[in-house]
């Protein structure tokens, strides 16, 4: 997301004046919605923070520390594949019935708790 915002935007990577934040608002605001839209069956979910950052999947904190709700990608995954410690569970969606899905639901710039380490 961080990189398409920063496509937008006129002077740096972050939203500085209203139509710039009005911008990431909009896009944030559809991610959201459109993630959330996805049907939820087994082997996959939707998990979307709302922080500014691009490509941190592959680093440490993007892995295991920053959070969506409370939950780091890596404790995703485990559900997403049905892992519980060392043995192999059925995927939670299978089990529970309730959607995948890992989402901030805050207004404003960068509003995830989960967005700092």
């Amino acid at each position: 997301m961080s990189y398409d915002l920063g496509l937008a935007y006129t002077t740096s990577s972050v939203p500085s004046t209203a139509e710039e934040l009005k911008y990431a608002a909009d896009f944030a605001s559809k991610t959201r919605g459109d993630g959330l839209a996805l049907p939820s069956t087994t082997w996959h979910g939707f998990f979307s923070w709302a922080c500014h950052n691009h490509a941190v999947a592959m680093s440490e904190d993007g892995f295991n520390v920053l959070t969506s709700n409370g939950t780091t990608m890596n404790d995703a995954l485990v559900q997403v594949l049905g892992f519980k410690g060392d043995t192999q569970a059925q995927p939670m969606s299978q089990t529970s019935g309730e959607p995948l899905a890992w989402v901030d639901d805050c207004a404003g710039w960068e509003c995830g708790a989960g967005c700092r380490d």
